[in-house]
């Protein structure tokens, strides 16, 4: 036997995409270092030709695409990634210092985790995984969110070949 009620039910979205571009990595906002985007280069998760590709420059440094927040809260940074010639994966947020996570997109593992974070990783088929950090202390403002390609893992500085990287949307 099944009962009614009139109870009304109430779901409150808590999250809040702050990314003015989240799935465009090739927008002038989005600042690449040592690293290039070739966009709408490969299919994303969703089977649209809209995933970016990440390639490091042929020069030994970091390999990087961030983009400069104002929060000051707790926060959850992720994006959905796949190995393409590189298989690490590096994700930065906050002002300074060494707040570094590294994925390893080839074996679906999460490797080293330094600073204040939370890391998760989840598979969501053909070599695609969603990471993310989220912060467990309140981080000051003018925050870099960093993705990072990395040949290794906890190693983002490294000598690039101008080719590789790794897909991201």
């Amino acid at each position: 036997e099944i009962e009614t009620t009139n109870e009304v039910v109430s779901f409150t979205d808590i999250s809040e995409n702050n990314a003015t571009y989240s799935q465009d990595f090739d927008n002038a906002t989005c600042t690449k270092s040592n690293a290039s985007i070739v966009a709408d280069s490969t299919t994303a998760p969703d089977g649209t030709t809209t995933a970016d590709t990440l390639v490091a420059a042929a020069t030994t440094n970091t390999h990087a695409v961030y983009d400069i927040h104002t929060l000051s809260t707790l926060v959850t940074f992720s994006v959905y990634a796949k190995a393409n010639g590189y298989d690490f994966l590096g994700l930065f947020y906050a002002t300074h210092g060494t707040r570094l996570a590294s994925f390893n997109l080839a074996t679906g593992t999460i490797g080293t985790v330094h600073g204040a974070y939370t890391a998760n990783l989840s598979d969501e088929g053909d070599g695609w995984y969603r990471c993310s950090i989220t912060t467990s202390t309140s981080i000051g403002t003018n925050n870099y969110a960093i993705i990072y390609t990395m040949e290794s893992d906890d190693t983002n500085n490294f000598a690039g070949d101008g080719s590789s990287g790794c897909f991201l949307w």
